[in-house]
């Protein structure tokens, strides 16, 4: 077995992987897949999020679905989303790649690749470790970039929970992640049947894997709005789900959980001798799911944030619409890998939307602002040295510097979580980033050709 690097902070990480089937399916757009042209490319069936919370180590159940007793916690849940062959092969079409390329160089490790967390392990009370009898975790939300996954952002994810966050990593089912499957699908029945399961979802290349209705002339990018209005549907649907969970009222009725399940862990058939459940669903709630929810996205996922932020509530599926409070979400800093910074057209449309976010917070009552007059609500951060990859596991992965993709991933942990607690410039001296401006040198031969780059050591940061 491999394992992605231990993270810092105050508590040991869980990590459960959670369900809800929706009684009708839900069909966003009029893009159907060319492969099968009746079918509608975006149809919401079910949502999956993965939830990283500060663990209780002590009370494990020993194995899923069986009676729970104390037990030695073990680290290690699957990086590699399963089934492994689905997403193997979705990464490769992705990369318009070969398929036996990817699954005979990448496969034997990926699917061997483990995260550090304790998986199915009970939530930790929060009012233990500082015996403030009405503490609870902050809530955030996490959306995946284009061929992401609920895995792909595990090191931040369980950086966050460490540090006494639960993290909610949605698995966006709009074709942006490289293999989903439908609720039919089950992993232990997969085990047993693996000729008669359901195929998969892959990646949707929408000049080659998408067809439009009959007579019907998409904008430009229509696909691609059409799946941010699927993936804000994803994330209220999810973020609706888990607050009726953690915020019922304690009983042993597993009625309650409605149609929210876990997969691969324990499930709610007898709560009198279930830690894990009893753990998420204690009055009062352990999690803070009514203000200040932080929503966290990279690439196509910070593309996601936006579009919650500018949108209205969608209209909800009636089974997830119960008692599930309505949600005060939290902007969080933009952050960019220089590539970005240094695409001049694009940089300067997104300072504008910058600008006018700060404008907002500053004339709107009530609005969060960061307590040090700067680097807060809309805040504009470069870090020196990252590439595109450098914000997700990936960059701790083979084939990238162990030390600059470490230091990177420390830098956007740090970040995120001083922002979260309303003070970037403080974060900024407290993980002792240096702070920069910028300014670009030439590392080729001809100033009219370049090629430039930014100035500074790996992890700075240069607040815009």
């Amino acid at each position: 077995m491999f394992y992605l690097p231990d993270v810092p902070g105050r508590y040991p990480v869980g990590a459960t992987t959670f369900a809800s089937s929706l009684h009708a399916a839900r069909t966003i757009g009029l893009s159907r897949l060319s492969s099968t042209p009746h079918k509608p490319a975006l149809t919401l069936e079910e949502t999956v999020f993965t939830a990283y919370y500060p663990a209780d180590t002590g009370d494990v159940e020993s194995s899923p679905g069986s009676a729970a007793k104390k037990a030695e916690p073990t680290k290690g849940m699957n990086w590699l989303v399963r089934p492994a062959r689905e997403v193997l092969r979705g990464y490769a079409h992705f990369g318009q790649m070969s398929s036996w390329v990817v699954h005979r160089f990448l496969g034997p490790y990926a699917s061997r690749l483990k995260i550090p967390v304790y998986q199915n392990a009970p939530l930790l009370d929060p009012t233990t470790p500082d015996k403030d009898p009405g503490a609870q975790w902050p809530l955030v939300l996490l959306s995946h970039g284009l061929c992401g996954t609920r895995t792909t952002y595990s090191q931040l994810c369980a950086r966050l929970a460490a540090e006494g966050r639960v993290v909610l990593a949605v698995e966006h089912r709009d074709g942006t992640g490289p293999a989903v499957m439908p609720p039919s699908y089950s992993h232990r029945r997969a085990k047993r049947q693996k000729n008669n399961q359901p195929k998969g979802k892959y990646y949707l290349i929408p000049e080659k894997d998408i067809v439009w209705e009959n007579g019907y002339e998409p904008e430009p990018f229509a696909f691609r709005k059409d799946q941010l209005v699927f993936r804000r549907l994803e994330m209220y649907i999810a973020y609706s789900m888990f607050s009726e969970l953690v915020c019922a009222p304690p009983t042993v009725d597993s009625s309650i959980f409605g149609p929210l399940y876990t997969v691969d862990g324990p499930q709610p058939e007898n709560l009198e001798d279930a830690p894990f459940w009893k753990s998420w669903i204690s009055s009062p709630p352990r999690v803070q799911c009514t203000r200040d929810v932080s929503l966290v996205g990279h690439s196509f996922g910070g593309a996601t944030v936006l579009s919650i932020l500018s949108n209205p509530s969608p209209e909800l599926p009636p089974e997830s619409t119960g008692s599930a409070p309505t949600p005060h979400f939290a902007a969080l800093p933009v952050r960019r890998a220089v590539e970005f910074t240094m695409w001049t057209d694009h940089f300067a449309r997104l300072q504008d939307v910058v600008r006018l976010w700060r404008h907002d917070v500053a004339v709107t009552p009530g609005a969060a602002a960061d307590a040090d007059g700067e680097g807060g609500a809309g805040a504009l951060l470069t870090l020196v040295r990252a590439k595109h990859v450098s914000f997700s596991d990936f960059g701790a992965l083979p084939g990238h510097s162990p030390k600059t993709g470490r230091r990177l991933l420390d830098a956007v942990g740090a970040l995120t979580l001083a922002f979260c607690g309303g003070h970037v410039e403080d974060g900024l001296r407290d993980a002792q980033l240096q702070r920069r401006k910028m300014q670009l040198e030439l590392v080729g031969r001809h100033r009219s050709t370049g090629p430039w780059r930014l100035v500074g050591e790996v992890g700075d940061v240069i607040v815009h």
